[in-house]
């Protein structure tokens, strides 16, 4: 970036964050005071969580208000999207809006436990293009997740309560799980049904392990089901709609209705067209 002049120092053709600070009497009389704006900044108990106050569901960490330092260092910081799938896993880099795929490496699909493999595989990958100090997304496909529609219930009257009724859900579906699991449900309002998504929690502490020993940040890590709908979202008009996650070997199915949540199936299957319109 920059230019000839600056030899490649300066911001041009960089893309530019900036606040805009409305001077009302109490800041006004902060600055000819000289005090410190630290003392009117929110703290982070007080900041509530985009993502989670939307339709939108993530595995999120809510973090306080950027420093100016911290701002700049996100901009300068490579990012890499992993793709960790039945039979194969891709890596790739982002570079603003577009996604430069690195590589990817086939294995043999050896059923469920396979993201032993995907991991193996991911951090091989990570080592050969990856450097330390980059932000990584890893998406897990749905032959690794698993889903489950959590009914409203007005008898719920705290966060603990529903994770442990979405457990239970969970287990009427799947039965007994014998591995923990680690559950994040979709924010909704009072009186509609969730979407919860799950993925193992020894995938989840494998993985950030790995990402920690290779120098990496871990951004996020969403089921594929959860980031396909994400990126789609606003396009969805209609108050009814199916939406449908496509893979080699396995399919998930989301339903709405009158803007409601109505079904969430997860089918293994092959992604023909011919397979998929039988599906739907």
């Amino acid at each position: 970036k920059g230019c000839g002049h600056c030899r490649g120092t300066g911001y041009r053709g960089r893309s530019a964050i900036a606040e805009l600070l409305h001077l009302d009497d109490e800041l006004r009389q902060m600055i000819e005071s000289a005090n410190p704006f630290r003392k009117s900044r929110p703290t982070p108990a007080n900041v509530a969580c985009a993502c989670c106050a939307s339709r939108r569901w993530n595995w999120c960490n809510t973090a306080g208000p950027l420093s100016r330092r911290s701002i700049v260092s996100l901009l300068s910081r490579e990012r890499y999207i992993a793709v960790l799938g039945a039979s194969g896993v891709g890596l790739g880099r982002r570079q603003g809006s577009e996604t430069l795929w690195l590589g990817s490496v086939g294995f043999i699909d050896e059923g469920f436990h396979a993201w032993a493999v995907a991991l193996e595989t991911l951090d091989r990958l990570l080592g050969e293009h990856a450097r330390a100090g980059a932000e990584l997304t890893v998406v897990v496909s749905g032959h690794f997740s698993r889903f489950c529609l959590v009914p409203w219930s007005d008898q719920i009257s705290s966060p603990e309560e529903l994770r442990g009724f979405a457990q239970l859900c969970f287990e009427d579906l799947y039965g007994v799980p014998s591995q923990p699991w680690s559950l994040v449900l979709s924010a909704e309002p009072a009186g509609y049904d969730r979407v919860a998504s799950a993925l193992p929690q020894d995938l989840l502490e494998r993985l950030r392990t790995l990402v920690s020993g290779r120098g990496l940040k871990l951004r996020s890590v969403q089921p594929y089901l959860m980031a396909a709908f994400n990126h789609f979202d606003k396009s969805f008009d209609a108050a009814d709609f199916l939406f449908v996650v496509a893979e080699p070997v396995r399919s998930v199915l989301l339903l709405a209705r009158e803007g409601r949540w109505a079904a969430v199936r997860s089918v293994g299957s092959s992604d023909s067209d011919a397979a998929l319109a039988a599906l739907i």
